[in-house]
């Protein structure tokens, strides 16, 4: 069996939450994903053994970010048929039982499964106000991680004059989990287009000043795949590959590969292939070496494309074209980087 810690998925309660992003998708998007996502939903079966996951916030409450935290540890503390581990130590993380009945009905075998989170955070607010958000979202157990999404802000959030002290004030936060008696500190979850030179200088300027910030990649930058202009295309993957190596220097900056589908506009079927994926991962491997890529899902999003079984195939498939540790690049990099205790 293939153990899988998933670092990039999202849950929806859309009868708590606020998700506006989801009322702004495309039609066929939103026909595959508009709806509440649990655990219950994401599921795997032989070769693989699903141990882990990482929610990544989704847009629940960004004004209030730690209710997010509080709806998904009490959904899965009240959730039919599931149980979280009762031992509320900070040693490990929250664990769930997926549903029994489905899980049989569908051919899968019941397992326990781990949980950690990700919270959303504004780097641009005041210091003393984004003080008193990370102390509320650092009440909550399953925390491992903060986000603010980047994208097309990029150059304007990380030049702010907020920003540095406040990824400052992130970096010197310890969580409860702890590691052979050690506190671990919070990651940054970093989502922006990597073929945006501007906003790596920014990004770069910043992470020097902070070397004891922990920084995770989110989508591979956005690597440049599929379709499009081919000179646009061509000068676009030229500047990701310059720009991620440059990243790759910082020695605390980790790599997720995922969020393939993001290059779909709305398209059913992937816009890229097997040979496009192989190019881009190889690329991540000579800038950052095997030991701080994590492959991931980007649940539920990946269903634009794939459901999660065909996805975690075409996953390993991958590695393996890449003369990759399956397990290492699908399980234990994550199970590291995110200090998961299973």
């Amino acid at each position: 069996m293939i153990s899988i810690i998933d670092p990039h998925i999202h849950l929806f309660d859309r009868s708590h939450g606020e998700y506006a992003w989801l009322k702004c998708l495309p039609t066929e998007h939103a026909r595959k994903i508009a709806r509440d996502f649990g655990p219950a939903d994401i599921q795997l079966k032989a070769p693989f053994k699903l141990e882990a996951l990482v929610h990544i916030e989704a847009g629940f409450d960004n004004e209030r970010p730690w209710r997010e935290l509080e709806n998904i540890e009490r959904k899965l503390a009240t959730y039919a048929h599931s149980t979280i581990s009762a031992d509320a130590s900070c040693n490990k993380p929250l664990e769930l039982s997926p549903l029994s009945a489905k899980t049989h009905n569908q051919g899968l075998a019941p397992q326990r499964i781990a949980l950690k989170s990700a919270g959303c955070i504004d780097l641009t607010e005041r210091p003393a106000v984004f003080a008193r958000t990370l102390t509320k979202l650092l009440n909550h157990r399953s925390l491992a991680a903060l986000r603010h999404i980047l994208d097309d802000d990029a150059v304007a959030t990380l030049q702010h004059p907020n920003t540095l002290s406040n990824l400052a004030q992130l970096s010197n936060s310890k969580t409860c989990v702890r590691k052979q008696g050690i506190e671990s500190g919070l990651l940054f979850e970093l989502q922006m287009n990597v073929s945006d030179s501007h906003a790596v200088d920014a990004l770069v300027g910043i992470l020097y000043r902070l070397p004891n910030l922990e920084v995770v990649l989110n989508h591979a930058g956005f690597a440049p795949i599929g379709g499009g202009h081919a000179n646009l295309g061509l000068l676009n993957k030229m500047q990701w590959q310059l720009n991620l190596a440059r990243l790759s220097a910082l020695p605390n900056l980790f790599i997720k590969c995922s969020g393939w589908e993001m290059t779909s506009n709305g398209q059913s079927t992937p816009s890229y292939n097997d040979s496009d994926l192989v190019s881009v991962i190889q690329h991540v491997i000579a800038c950052f070496g095997a030991q701080r890529i994590m492959f991931a899902s980007n649940f539920p999003l990946v269903r634009y494309e794939y459901e999660y079984q065909a996805y975690w195939m075409m996953m390993s498939r991958l590695a393996r074209r890449c003369n990759l540790d399956v397990e290492q690049v699908c399980f234990e990099n994550a199970k590291r980087i995110y200090n998961i205790a299973l």
